[in-house]
């Protein structure tokens, strides 16, 4: 009986010392993995008489990306769509009565579609960008 406890413990033992060499192995694994990047942001502002636009792309915030677009486009000009984060791309669209429509997407082509889609009948898309991981946070 004194055995088989010895065994048992010495079984136990192994398997604990198996787990914590697996903890350690998988802490240093994460911890040696680099910091994954932010996604950067992107804006298109539109003039209010719609003559006019711009983009910016490959701002840190949501705030400097709306801010560049407006002062590229004019003193006229107000953003209209931002993305970055949970889409990639963005577009604006204009229908031939210069009705503007402005979207996000996944991809440039879905955020034109979808643009051209808000502008209406005969709409094409006008300007469009889209961002990718460059900036590490840390």
């Amino acid at each position: 009986m004194r055995n088989t406890l010895w065994i048992s413990r010495a079984h136990f033992g192994s398997k604990v010392m198996a787990a914590a060499v697996t903890v350690l192995a998988i802490g240093s694994v994460v911890s040696a993995a680099p910091a994954q990047a932010a996604p950067t942001k992107g804006s298109i502002a539109i003039s209010r008489d719609g003559r006019g636009f711009a983009i910016a792309t490959g701002y840190d915030s949501y705030e400097d990306a709306e801010q560049a677009a407006e002062r590229k486009c004019g003193p006229d000009c107000e953003w209209k769509t931002t993305w970055g984060s949970q889409y990639k791309c963005g577009a604006a669209a204009m229908a031939p009565n210069r009705h503007w429509g402005w979207a996000r997407g996944d991809s440039q082509e879905e955020a034109e579609q979808n643009a051209i889609n808000e502008a209406g009948p005969g709409a094409w898309a006008r300007v469009s960008g889209c961002e990718t991981i460059t900036r590490d946070p840390a």
